[in-house]
């Protein structure tokens, strides 16, 4: 899905799960550093069904995961600048489950990244913070890579029904979906 609007704040969810995620719920031993800390990229979070979510420099999942995914997750700022970790690694939240990445300035913008998992339901989200710090609007157009496991079966565009424009798409290759949701104060 590639967004394309005025920046003053945008946020961008997308969420990988197998088709099974919800069916069953047991915990997993956490195995990740406490305290909040800054862990090296890749790093590798499991889940529940198996599934190992390894995330590399750039935000992006690499492959694996029983093939639940082949790559997903590269963010591409107006075509030309992906986003790249500026220290080769991320902050932890353990409470969260989720990698917190440090800002990366891309074309006037200060891009902000945050991937966490959902070990128990077996899921995993990226969130995408686009902020404009100058005083003038910006124009930004979003790309996110995503090469899943399998072809793709079903396309739903998501629409705000009010005012007709399309949110997000949500995808299904038989065995795993994906859905891309963006919204923003000042986008268009």
């Amino acid at each position: 899905m590639t967004y394309t609007g005025f920046v003053s704040r945008v946020v961008c969810l997308s969420a990988l799960l197998p088709a099974t995620a919800f069916a069953r719920e047991r915990p997993i031993a956490a195995a990740a550093p406490a305290g909040g800390q800054m862990v090296p990229l890749p790093y590798v979070m499991r889940d529940s069904t198996g599934v190992q979510w390894d995330i590399g420099p750039d935000g992006q999942c690499n492959d694996g995961g029983n093939d639940l995914y082949d790559g997903g997750g590269r963010l591409t700022v107006n075509g030309n600048m992906v986003y790249q970790s500026p220290t080769q690694q991320a902050q932890f939240d353990p409470a969260l489950n989720e990698l917190i990445f440090p800002p990366m300035p891309m074309n006037g913008l200060n891009v902000h990244r945050r991937v966490a998992v959902n070990a128990a339901r077996g899921w995993c989200r990226w969130t995408e913070v686009l902020e404009n710090p100058g005083n003038q609007p910006a124009r930004a157009s979003l790309h996110l890579h995503w090469d899943l496991g399998g072809t793709v079966q079903q396309f739903q565009p998501i629409e705000d029904e009010k005012r007709h424009v399309q949110l997000g798409v949500a995808i299904f290759d038989g065995q795993r979906g994906l859905a891309m949701l963006c919204a923003g104060r000042a986008a268009s």
